[in-house]
């Protein structure tokens, strides 16, 4: 729920606001979650289009939830690189529906960055992420949010 709901107030809002017809690419499991909110939109549209993948079903396993539990650097490194490959199966898919629909820019969440800069590249298709976790690993060294310096271009 936590992954899609921000998506899905985005899409409304998109939606009710722009008039944008919006579509959502994400797991079978949360259709009927996407399909209920596309219905009080007044204004553009919201529909699904099926990626594959199931992730509650893998990271509700023991090993799994031991491993999201740990404080280690190392297990969260680990899990990092993991969900980059356990995400890049729902490429095909996303290819497909982008090609096929052709939409004016892709907007992808933390977890499929690497499947939506490869369609965006192949397809010439603008991609922005919408990114809601303020860092990705802990670290000492970094603070969790850099302030912009606006006397200058860069942080």
């Amino acid at each position: 729920r936590g992954d899609i709901q921000p998506f899905v107030a985005l899409a409304e809002g998109l939606a009710n606001i722009l008039g944008w017809k919006v579509t959502i690419c994400s797991e079978m499991r949360y259709k009927d979650k996407i399909k209920k909110a596309a219905k009080p939109v007044t204004s553009g549209r919201i529909q699904f289009r099926p990626s594959g993948g199931d992730t509650s079903k893998k990271i509700e396993s023991t090993v799994s939830k031991m491993a999201m539990n740990s404080k280690s650097d190392t297990m969260q490194a680990l899990m990092l690189s993991r969900s980059e490959v356990e995400f890049f199966g729902c490429e095909p898919a996303v290819f497909y529906w982008a090609k096929t629909m052709r939409p004016d820019v892709m907007i992808y969440g933390f977890t499929v960055a690497s499947v939506a800069m490869v369609c965006s590249e192949a397809l010439s298709i603008p991609a922005i992420g919408f990114i809601l976790q303020p860092t990705v690993l802990h670290s000492v060294e970094y603070d969790p949010v850099v302030r912009l310096n606006h006397s200058k271009t860069s942080v």
